[in-house]
């Protein structure tokens, strides 16, 4: 049982470690588009723009929902 709680417990840090190395890079995005917004010349089309967030919350929606998978592994594991 002992090592089972183990092992829990390493999933577990492993999966938060992973949800703030996300959060980390969600707020870079932000503070990247940002940036941009901040700095664009009035050339810019603004729909490039909206391409480029789409993607780019894609992308974090996708890893979020890895990372919801793995919560969900851990807790069948917990149940068992």
């Amino acid at each position: 049982m002992e090592k089972r709680g183990e092992e829990i417990s390493e999933l577990l840090n492993h999966i938060m470690n992973k949800l703030e190395r996300l959060e980390q890079k969600i707020e870079r995005q932000n503070e990247d588009v940002s940036i941009f917004l901040a700095g664009k010349d009035s050339s810019y089309e603004p729909s490039s723009l909206l391409i480029a967030q789409q993607k780019a919350t894609k992308t974090s929606v996708e890893l979020l929902r890895e990372e919801v998978e793995e919560l969900h592994q851990v807790i069948k594991v917990i149940l068992k």
